[in-house]
């Protein structure tokens, strides 16, 4: 059955999706919290079923590829993309380019971009946090969180002309979150067990080339659970998030196997933004092949380059506006004296500046 699903995002992306219900799950994982009944305007973009596609005029049709005039459409993996008019159109069954991509992409018509890390309201304060995974991101948050602070975003944030906005998508929770974050369920404590212990069966037959063990390790496989995808009020509460506030601050923090102790240095803008924007695009490297497909046939090779130029913009207009620092952690430091430590240090540094 198709449903019908409307999503407002800040006001700043306004969306319309018809879809079946499995393929509405899946974009709830990431724009749920902003699930509406009526739009406030005209939508920003709308996303139908691949039979719903309007037939396009002055389209150039070579082979399976139909293009031209904005339009992007190839009959072989039925999907239909016009990003050339007021409204950003999508027809496709499945999500051939995923949901974030598509609110990346309507976000840069109006100067604002997804950013890669967590941000947070510290104090009344609008703090940013670019990170790599592995950091001790989601440590942090849960901390911050813990002592009075809110989520904005854990993993996505929205940012630009000064201003940053919440983006709640659904946390991939995996085993080792369990003792950070303040999320206790059964079934998650079960499923997570019951993959410990496949792995455990697995492990020796993992280089094994027999083809008898191979499907045995290919139906256990369909057993394991390594993460389960949990919306952050179900972990902090819906007190504990955010909706939108002034940038004040943007802290890189990063891991070195250098040092012992806590260190705080100064960064260079430009390079920051370049690399902010290097690792947003990564998010989305799967579907590359499509944009640039996209990019060649109707936007004669700008559209591509164009992305990246105006998401580094941004970032540059929006980390020179504000205090901006790394902190680098030692690699050696568990979770519990990353907790015990950062905290205070960002404060204390904070009243030095």
């Amino acid at each position: 059955m198709i449903i019908e699903k409307c999503y407002n995002i800040h006001s700043l992306v306004r969306i319309r999706i018809r879809a079946i219900s499995s393929v509405l799950q899946e974009v709830d994982y990431h724009l749920g919290p902003f699930c509406t009944q009526n739009l406030d305007a005209a939508s920003d973009v709308i996303i139908d079923r691949y039979d719903a596609a309007p037939t396009a005029s002055r389209a150039t049709v070579v082979d399976d590829y139909e293009y031209g005039a904005g339009i992007y459409h190839r009959q072989a993996i039925r999907v239909w993309i016009n990003l050339k008019n007021d409204q950003h159109l999508y027809y496709m069954d499945r999500f051939l380019l995923p949901i974030n991509l598509i609110v990346q992409l309507a976000l840069l018509r109006i100067g604002y971009t997804f950013l890669h890390g967590a941000a947070l309201l510290l104090n009344g304060q609008a703090v940013l946090f670019p990170a790599y995974p592995g950091t001790g991101k989601t440590t942090l948050v849960a901390a911050f969180v813990k002592s009075g602070g809110k989520l904005f975003g854990d993993d996505l944030c929205i940012i630009g002309r000064g201003r940053l906005y919440s983006y709640p998508q659904a946390f991939s929770v995996y085993p080792h979150h369990l003792a950070v974050l303040p999320y206790k369920d059964k079934y998650a404590e079960r499923a997570f067990r019951k993959t410990a212990v496949i792995d455990i069966i697995s492990g020796p037959f993992e280089n094994s080339s027999s083809r008898l063990v191979k499907l045995i390790r290919l139906v256990l496989s369909q057993f394991r659970t390594p993460s389960i995808n949990v919306m952050p009020e179900r972990i902090f509460g819906d007190s504990a998030i955010a909706q939108e506030g002034t940038l004040e601050k943007v802290v890189v923090i990063e891991r070195s196997g250098e040092i012992t102790t806590l260190v705080q240095e100064p960064v260079n803008i430009a390079d920051i933004a370049s690399q902010a924007t290097a690792i947003l695009w990564h998010e989305w490297h799967a579907s590359f092949h499509d944009l640039l497909l996209y990019d060649s046939l109707s936007e004669s090779g700008r559209f591509t380059p164009s992305l990246f130029k105006k998401v580094n913009d941004i970032y540059l207009e929006s980390f020179q506006a504000v205090p901006c620092s790394r902190i680098r952690i030692p690699a050696s430091w568990n979770n519990a004296k990353l907790v015990s430590e950062f905290p205070s240090f960002l404060g204390s540094s904070a009243k030095d500046k």
